[in-house]
C-alpha cells in the first residue's frame, strides 16, 4: 500500500497511515508495507497478507541499497554482462532494459532459463555464499544496471537490517516461484505452459512500453525470443511448444507469425494460462 506524505521534512516527524509508529528495523519482519516518503522508503509492521505488491517493496529497498552504493554502466544488446562460472565479483540491479537468464548443458547446448526487466536484482547469492556464478546473464536490447562490489554488499547486509529482511523476502519469493514452476511442468498440459509463458511475455513487454491492445483488444507481440527458447521456457520439448502453440492457435486465442505473435482473446490466454 503506497501513501505520498506531501509535508515530511523527516522520517521522525512523518506520521504513517492508521497510527501505526514508524520502525526503521525490521528484526521480525512478518508483512512489510512501503509507504514512500519524498525519495526515501520506510517499512512498517502491519498485519497484511504477503503479496506480489509487498514485495516490490522489498526489491525497490534493495534495488535503492544497491545504487547509492554502486557503479552505473550501460550494456549494448546482445553483450554479456557475466558468464556461467566466473568468479561472483558484484551483485547488479537492472534499471531499464530486457534481459535473459541462461544455463548451459553438460553437451555445450544453452537454454533458456527465464526474462528479466527493470528491479530484478543479480548476482546477490554467489556473492553470500562466496561461490561462482550459475547462470549466464545477457542483454536483448540495450540494458542499464547499477553493480556493487562483493565485498561492500557484504558489509552492507552485516550492518543494514531492513536490507537483510528485504533479501531474504526476496529469495524466498524467487525459491516459491521455481517451485510453483516446477509443479507447472509436471502437471500443466503444453497448450497451458506456452499460455503462460506468451502471458508473461504481454507483461514484459507492456512494461517496457512496446506492446499496445488494438481497438479490438488483441495484443501484438514481437517476440524477443525464438520458438525454441519459447520451448525451452516453458520446459518443452521442440515438437511439444508446436503442439501447444497449434493447440492455442485451433482455440482462436493466438495468431503467429515470423517472430510475431497475435494475441487474439487476452482473458482466455490468461485463464488458460492460471488454470490450465
Amino acid at each position: 500500500m503506497w501513501r505520498k506524505f506531501r509535508e515530511a521534512p523527516s522520517l521522525e516527524k512523518a506520521t504513517p497511515p492508521h497510527g501505526i509508529p514508524p520502525r526503521t528495523t525490521l528484526v521480525d519482519p512478518p508483512w512489510p508495507v512501503c509507504v514512500q516518503l519524498r525519495t526515501r522508503t520506510l517499512f512498517l509492521t502491519h498485519l497484511l497478507p504477503m503479496s506480489a505488491r509487498h514485495l516490490d517493496c522489498d526489491r525497490q529497498l534493495i534495488a535503492e541499497r544497491v545504487r547509492s552504493a554502486g557503479t552505473p554502466r550501460t550494456y549494448p544488446s546482445g553483450s554479456i554482462i557475466f558468464h556461467e562460472g566466473a568468479d561472483s565479483t558484484n551483485v547488479y540491479v537492472l534499471d531499464a532494459g530486457l534481459a535473459r537468464i541462461e544455463h548451459a548443458t553438460p553437451s555445450g547446448r544453452v537454454v533458456l532459463f527465464d526474462l528479466a526487466t527493470a528491479g530484478r536484482i543479480f548476482g546477490e547469492l554467489g556473492v553470500i555464499d562466496r561461490q561462482p556464478r550459475s547462470a549466464t546473464l545477457a542483454t536483448i536490447t540495450e540494458t542499464q544496471v547499477h553493480h556493487v562490489a562483493a565485498g561492500e554488499f557484504r558489509r552492507m547486509l552485516s550492518t543494514d537490517n531492513e536490507l537483510q529482511a528485504a533479501l531474504l523476502r526476496v529469495v524466498t519469493r524467487r525459491l516459491r516461484e521455481q517451485s510453483s514452476q516446477f509443479v507447472e511442468t509436471s502437471i500443466m498440459d503444453a497448450p497451458s505452459r506456452v499460455a503462460a509463458r506468451l502471458a508473461r511475455l504481454v507483461e514484459i513487454e507492456q512494461s517496457l512500453g512496446r506492446s499496445r491492445a488494438n481497438a479490438d483488444g488483441s495484443i501484438d507481440l514481437k517476440l524477443p525470443i525464438s520458438q525454441e527458447e519459447l520451448g525451452q521456457w516453458s520446459g518443452l520439448s521442440r515438437e511439444g511448444t508446436g503442439k501447444g502453440l497449434s493447440a492455442l492457435r485451433a482455440l482462436n486465442i493466438i495468431e503467429t507469425g515470423r517472430k510475431r505473435v497475435s494475441i487474439k482473446d487476452v482473458e482466455q490466454l490468461t485463464a488458460l494460462a492460471q488454470n490450465g
